[in-house]
C-alpha cells in the first residue's frame, strides 16, 4: 500500500472546520451485537488477515426492517461463520443465521445484495478468500447455495462486489473485484514498514483480474470480462460502484484499487466498456500520484445534479474527493473542499455519502483502522492501530466540517447505512476487524422523506433509478445503487433530508428502462413506496 505520496505544500491553506462532539449528529452505540469478527492471529501472518470484512443490509423477509448481514473470516481453534441478524424493531436482533442457512464457514470478506431472479426477494453474494457463494431467497425465511450451477463460484482472493443492470435488460448483472493472485505471491514473506518486521503489502504481489458476469436468466450468469472490456490483469481490486457518472441513463463501473490506478470503464451499450481511466482524472490523484483505493462512494455533494466521488486511502496519504463536471471529468477538489489535512493521520476503509443530520446536504462518514498491529508497541512512529473513525458534515457552500466523534478506537474496516430504528435518521454499522461491531445512531430532528423503489420493466430492485426531489427550490439528486463502502451494501432506500421544510413539492424517478414517474405533494417524515408505471403506493 502507498503512502507518503500527498503532496503537502497547499494543504495547509485549507483545513476543514471542526464541529463540538456535542453538536455531533450521531450517538455511539458500542459492541451492539453478540458478533465478534475474527481474522487469524494477531500479529497479522499475511496479508490475506489484515482486510477484514464488511456488512451488508438485507430484508431477507420483507417485514419492512433492515436486517443485518456480516461475513467472517477464520481463526485457529475456532468454529466461525457468517451471521445473519433479524431485526425484531426497537434496535433489538435475533441471530437467525442457523434457521436461514447462511453459515457459510469459508473466509468471507464482502457480501452484495439484490433480487437476481426479480421475484420480489433479495439473494446475497458473498466473497470469499476461497470460492465465492450465492444464496438464492426462497421467500419462506430460508436460501439455497447455487453459486456453482450460477457459474459465480470465482475461486480467488475476492473483496468488493456489485449488482447492477448493465446491459439493460431488466436483470442485474455482477462485477466481483479480486486482489492478490495467491498462486503466484509469497504470503509467507516478510518486510520492513518504519523498522519493523511485518507482513509484505501488495507491492510486489501480482494481482488478480476482476470478474464481471453476465445474468443470463435470473439463476444462471456467464463470464464476460475479457469481451466486454474490462479486464484488469495487474491491479488489486477493493471496492467497485456500478454507478451512472455521466448521465446517459447506462451504468459505469468504478474500481478502487490498492496501490494501482483507479479504474473508470463507460458503459457504451451491449455489455461492452471503455477505460477512461485516465481521461476522465480518476485514476490517480489530482497530483498525478497512484493512491491506495480502499473504499469508494458515490453523491452528488454539490447539488449540481451529477454524481461525485470519494475514495479512502493509506495513512500519510489523504482521502481523495473527485468532482464531476458531467462529461464526465473528474477534478481532484480535496484540499479546496477542506478534506485533504483531516484525513493524513489515518487509514480509511468503508465510507458513505449520506445525509445524516437531514438538513438537505450530504455528509460523508469514514471508517478507520490500520493494518499491522505491531504499531501499537512503538507509539514513536506516530501511526495508530485503532483509529477514531470520522464524520464530516456538508453544507450549501460545499464545503466539509469535521465532527468530533467521541475518542473511540477500533480497527474498522466495513460499513453500511440504514435507519435501523425507523426514526427518519441514518445509522451506520461498522464492521471492526477482530472486534464486535458498533453503530452511530443517527439522532436528526429535521424532516425527511424515504423512497422505495419497485421497477416492473426495470430490475425490480430499481438499481440504477434516479431520483430528483425539489423541496421550495432546493433540488437533490440520488441514484439507488447496492454496494458502495467497502465489502458490503446498504439498505436499498433513498433518503432525502427536509430541513425545516414539511413537503416535497415534485419528485422524478427516472427509471433505468427510461421510463418517468412523477410524484407531487409528499408529506414530511414519511416513507414511500414507487412502482415503475404506477406512482406511489400508499
Amino acid at each position: 500500500m502507498g503512502f507518503a505520496k500527498a503532496v503537502l505544500g497547499s494543504l495547509f491553506l485549507f483545513v476543514a472546520a471542526r464541529v463540538s462532539a456535542d453538536d455531533a449528529p450521531v450517538r455511539l452505540v458500542p459492541a451492539f451485537l453478540d458478533y465478534r469478527n475474527h481474522s487469524g492471529p494477531t500479529p497479522k501472518r499475511s496479508i490475506v488477515e489484515m482486510v477484514g470484512a464488511g456488512v451488508c443490509v438485507i430484508d431477507y423477509d420483507l417485514d419492512g426492517l433492515p436486517d443485518l448481514y456480516f461475513p467472517d473470516g477464520g481463526s485457529p481453534g475456532i468454529d466461525v461463520r457468517n451471521r445473519l441478524y433479524r431485526n425484531r424493531g426497537g434496535l433489538t436482533f435475533e441471530d437467525i443465521t442457523a434457521q436461514a442457512g447462511v453459515g457459510h464457514d469459508g473466509w468471507g470478506g464482502g457480501c452484495a445484495v439484490a433480487d437476481i431472479d426479480n421475484d420480489g426477494d433479495p439473494d446475497l453474494y458473498l466473497t470469499n478468500t476461497g470460492p465465492n457463494v450465492l444464496y438464492r431467497n426462497n421467500g419462506d425465511g430460508t436460501f439455497d447455495r447455487i453459486e456453482e450451477t450460477a457459474a459465480v463460484d470465482h475461486p480467488g482472493f475476492s473483496t468488493g462486489a456489485a449488482f447492477g443492470d448493465l446491459d439493460g435488460d431488466g436483470l442485474v448483472d455482477l462485477y466481483v473485484c479480486n486482489y492478490i493472485d495467491r498462486k503466484r505471491a509469497d504470503l509467507a514473506a516478510r518486510c520492513r514498514y518504519f523498522g519493523l518486521e511485518v507482513y509484505c503489502g501488495p507491492n510486489g504481489l501480482p494481482g488478480e483480474p476482476d470478474v464481471l458476469y453476465r445474468n443470463l436468466d435470473g439463476r444462471s450468469f456467464q463470464d464476460v470480462t475479457e469481451r466486454s472490456g474490462v479486464f484488469s490483469p495487474d491491479t488489486r481490486g477493493f471496492s467497485v460502484l456500478i454507478t451512472d457518472l455521466d448521465g446517459d441513463g447506462r451504468p459505469d463501473i468504478h474500481v478502487a484499487n490498492d496501490a494501482t490506478i483507479d479504474l473508470l470503464f463507460k458503459n457504451l451499450g451491449a455489455m461492452r466498456f471503455e477505460d477512461v481511466s485516465l481521461l476522465s482524472g480518476v485514476g490517480y490523484s489530482g497530483s498525478g500520484l497512484e493512491q491506495s483505493g480502499m473504499g469508494s462512494t458515490a453523491g452528488d455533494f454539490d447539488g449540481d445534479g451529477d454524481l461525485d466521488l470519494y475514495i479512502t486511502n493509506f495513512q500519510r496519504d489523504y482521502n481523495t474527493l473527485y468532482e464531476n463536471d458531467g462529461r464526465p471529468a473528474f477534478t481532484d477538489v480535496t484540499t479546496m473542499r477542506g478534506l485533504s489535512l483531516p484525513t493524513l493521520a489515518y487509514l480509511g476503509w468503508g465510507t458513505a455519502f449520506l445525509d445524516i443530520d437531514n438538513d438537505g446536504w450530504l455528509d460523508l462518514f469514514v471508517a478507520n483502522g490500520h493494518i499491522y498491529p505491531e504499531l501499537d508497541e512503538h507509539p514513536e512512529i506516530g501511526e495508530l492501530y485503532p483509529q477514531q473513525n470520522q464524520l464530516f458534515l456538508g453544507g450549501s457552500d460545499g464545503r466539509f466540517s469535521e465532527v468530533a466523534l467521541s475518542d473511540h478506537r477500533r480497527v474498522s474496516r466495513g460499513t453500511a447505512i440504514a435507519d435501523l430504528d425507523q426514526d427518519g435518521a441514518l445509522d451506520v454499522v461498522v464492521n471492526n476487524l477482530d472486534d464486535r461491531p458498533d453503530l452511530y445512531l443517527g439522532r436528526a430532528t429535521a424532516g425527511w422523506v424515504r423512497v422505495e423503489l419497485t421497477g416492473t420493466t426495470s430490475n425490480r430492485d430499481g438499481l440504477g433509478a434516479t431520483v430528483v426531489t425539489v423541496t421550495n427550490g432546493h433540488k437533490q439528486f440520488r441514484e439507488l445503487r447496492s454496494s458502495d463502502g467497502f465489502l458490503g451494501s446498504n439498505e436499498a432506500v433513498l433518503h432525502f433530508g427536509l430541513g425545516d421544510e414539511t413537503r416535497v413539492e415534485e419528485l422524478v424517478v427516472q427509471w433505468p428502462s427510461g421510463r418517468e414517474d412523477r410524484l407531487s405533494g409528499l408529506e414530511s417524515g414519511r416513507s414511500y413506496r414507487v412502482k415503475e408505471g404506477v406512482g406511489w403506493l400508499r
